[in-house]
Formats: C-alpha cells, structure tokens, sequence
C-alpha cells in the first residue's frame, strides 16, 4: 500500500527536519506499523518554519466524541479588560504540544510521512478536541487569577493600576513554572499601555490595522464557501461598522439556496 505523505516536494527537507527535531524532543515517536495512519499536512509559518499538523478530518475527527469545553466569548473578555491601564499578553510555545497524551491514545494520533509513520505523544493540531482539551487544561492551570484571561495559547493581564498586573503577573508565571509550562519569549510583552489582543488593539479598544487591511485588500468571493469566510471577518468586527445588518443584507441573500450568484462592484 503506497501512503499518501501530503508533502510537497520543497518542502520535503524543512518536513525531515521537524520530524527530526519533535523526535529528539519526545513530542513523536516513530512506528513500523499502526491501524490508523493520517496523512500529514506540513504548514508554513510566519517565521518560515514548519508546523507539522495531521489531515485528522479525513481519519480521526469523524470517529470523535468531540469535548464541548465552552470557550470564552471574546465579548466577554473584552468586556472583562475594561478599565484596565497596564496590560501584558503572554503566548505559550508551541502551546498544544506542551499537553502529553495518554499512552492507550497516542496510537489514534498516527501520521504518515516520507520518513514512515510516527505518533504523537503530545496533543496535535487538527484534531477536532484539541482546542476544547486545550482550553480546559488552561483555565484550570489559571483558576483563581481575576485580572489573567486566556483564549487557547493568549494569556492576557491586565488590572486598574500599576501594582495589581504586577502581582498577577508573579502569580500566573508561578503557575506556568508549577505546571511545566513554556512561555514563547520573543511574543510576550509586559507592562503596556496598550497591545493587540485576539485581533483588537487594547487600550480602550480600537480595530488592529493588521486586520483591517486584510478586509480591505481581501479579494472578492467567488462562491459561496468564499462568501462565508468574507462575511465572517466582517462579522468579527461588527461592532464597530454602523448598520451592519443592513449593509451585508444582499450579501446574505447570496447564502440561500437556488438564489443566483451575482457578484458587482456595487
């Protein structure tokens, strides 16, 4: 039987090394055989790494009981930072591989490369419970902190003056120590008087230009699959556009069934 690797030929040689560098860190493990077998999907990442993540909704994802661990709402969060004056923002490395798996279940995690097949034994990306598991372990680790908020890897503090951030700060970096945590340095920053947060700048709050741009520049749906993602970024930052509903009417009409695809520049 001939395994389908999912890797591009360039970048067979980025994919062998990231293979090489999770095995010697633990976070895989290589396998002669195994029932289950996921074609690996190799991501680019901003810094031009490779981020090894598993096509898990062909295999694996359509036999879960998926875990319902409910996700704060950004609202909330939002609503939770006001009056905040100083704020730090925290991201855990490689925030899911951090999260071992029990040895029974490490075999379902199975992916199949050009060097063989190798498992997980940390929590991957793509796998349908990875956020939910992901979450719930987080707002454990955090439990008790009022002014630290965390949404997946973002851990976000905040407080009314100078002094209440810092000692929750001491605090939410003696958790991460307790429970073996590891804190991306270069993407943390301490002690501002504003940052970006979940898409949103922090200081009162205003629209990230980053994202912003993104809208402005994005192309123009061509179906409907497109359409959707389109209007979910618009919906995001709904807020903060006047009318909204009434604005993306006709483009919410292009969702129903049997209705004509006409896309204008008006």
């Amino acid at each position: 039987m001939e395994l389908d690797t999912g890797a591009a030929v360039s970048l067979i040689s980025p994919v062998e090394a990231e293979l090489k560098r999770l095995t010697e860190l633990g976070v895989i493990s290589p396998l002669g055989n195994s029932e289950w077998a996921t074609p690996v999907v190799p991501v680019i990442k901003k810094d031009g790494t490779v981020r090894l993540c598993g096509d898990f909704k062909v295999t694996l994802n359509q036999a879960l009981c998926v875990d319902r661990n409910p996700i704060s709402r950004i609202e909330d969060i939002f609503a939770s930072l006001a009056g905040g004056q100083h704020f730090s923002k925290l991201d855990l490395s490689n925030a899911y591989l951090q999260m071992e798996v029990e040895e029974k279940c490490r075999k379902l995690l199975t992916i199949s490369t050009q060097k063989g097949l190798f498992r997980f034994n940390r929590l991957p990306f793509g796998v349908a419970s990875s956020p939910g598991l992901f979450q719930k372990a987080m707002d454990q680790v955090l439990l008790g902190l009022p002014h630290t908020h965390c949404y997946l890897d973002d851990i976000h503090i905040s407080g009314p003056d100078e002094q209440t951030p810092l000692k929750e700060l001491d605090s939410v970096l003696g958790r991460l120590e307790e429970y073996g945590l590891h804190l991306k340095q270069e993407k943390c920053l301490f002690f501002q008087e504003s940052v970006e947060y979940l898409g949103h700048i922090i200081a009162g709050l205003h629209k990230s230009p980053e994202k912003v741009r993104a809208i402005v520049e994005a192309p123009a749906p061509c179906d409907v699959s497109q359409l959707r993602s389109f209007l979910g970024m618009l919906n995001y930052y709904g807020r903060f556009i006047p009318d909204l509903a009434t604005v993306l009417k006709p483009l919410n009409e292009l969702l129903n069934k049997g209705k004509q695809w006409q896309w204008t520049v008006d």
